[in-house]
């Protein structure tokens, strides 16, 4: 029993927590002027470059075999390219406030994984904490009654869309493992991903309008036309945000259990509340919301001091 609330995997959890936030917020700035789709792309393939443009410092081909690098190509189907698409369908289908309810039940498809399929041993204060933080950023994320006008089936969609994060999380620490360098997991997972996105997106842009045929056409396709420069700004640097992020969240992986990292990492709402009330002026902290952050920040400690 680890007695110290400092603990490497911990500390490199909540610091991928607080910069998918910053990545959220990135992103939420940027569909001011870019579409969703378009965005996306952009987000992934700044991150697929910014990790491309970082290789020649820590690229490492002789620290194992490079099944591991296929397997951490595997992960990059799982997420961000499927997780992203299941998630917005979701909203779509659901609305953000269900979508992201439903989504906060992650930490325990984590921690399935690590016990079932990676052995890590599981105690009742770090199923406690999982359980806190889940319940916590469920009621951060709830705002009120939602009218049940979709079918069953949709909720789903956010719950694979966790399943699929805690999946490729899971083949990370597998991939880590026999090649324990965390930024050539984030590089392959991003590089196979980028590449899917990318033949998805054309194929999208082929049903919707037809293939470039003019200059004018061209700017739309890409996504590049100069009124949305700013868009695309933005989910660059959501693409940075998010790099750093996969990257310190491997890291986690590699010193750390699963079962210990998942929970964590699950906290970004909090950070992201945290961002809006200090940034934007746009969240107002009520008895819902302190509730919600101390059932989070309990969850955490639960799993740092106790585990």
């Amino acid at each position: 029993m680890s007695l110290t609330l400092f603990q490497p995997a911990i500390l490199l959890a909540l610091l991928a927590s607080s910069l998918f936030a910053v990545g959220i917020l990135c992103i939420r700035q940027g569909l001011y002027y870019t579409d969703s789709v378009t965005g996306t792309l952009v987000s992934i393939g700044s991150t697929t470059v910014y990790y491309w443009l970082a290789a020649p410092w820590f690229f490492q081909w002789a620290e194992g075999p490079a099944v591991a690098v296929l397997i951490f190509a595997l992960s990059g189907l799982f997420r961000p390219l499927l997780s992203a698409n299941l998630s917005a369908a979701g909203t779509g289908r659901l609305g953000p406030t269900l979508s992201s309810t439903v989504a906060s039940t992650g930490p325990f498809f984590g921690i399935a994984a690590g016990v079932f399929v990676l052995g890590e041993p599981l105690t009742p204060p770090l199923l406690l904490g999982a359980g806190g933080i889940v319940l916590g950023v469920g009621v951060l994320s709830w705002r009120g009654r939602t009218p049940m006008d979709w079918p069953r089936w949709a909720l789903l969609l956010p719950m694979g869309a966790a399943a699929l994060r805690s999946l490729a999380q899971m083949l990370t620490k597998l991939g880590l493992v026999t090649l324990p360098s965390p930024f050539m997991a984030g590089l392959s997972a991003y590089t196979v991903s980028f590449a899917f996105a990318l033949g998805g997106w054309m194929l999208h842009q082929r049903r919707q309008g037809g293939a470039a045929t003019s200059q004018r056409d061209l700017r739309v396709l890409t996504g590049f036309r100069w009124p949305h420069r700013l868009g695309v700004v933005w989910f660059a640097a959501a693409g940075l945000s998010n790099g750093a992020a996969i990257f310190s969240l491997n890291s986690g992986l590699q010193v750390g259990d699963l079962v210990m990292v998942s929970p964590v990492v699950a906290t970004s709402p909090l950070f992201t509340l945290i961002f809006s009330a200090l940034f934007y002026r746009q969240e107002r902290f009520t008895l819902r919301v302190l509730s919600a952050v101390f059932l989070i920040v309990a969850g955490v400690v639960s799993i740092a001091v106790f585990k």
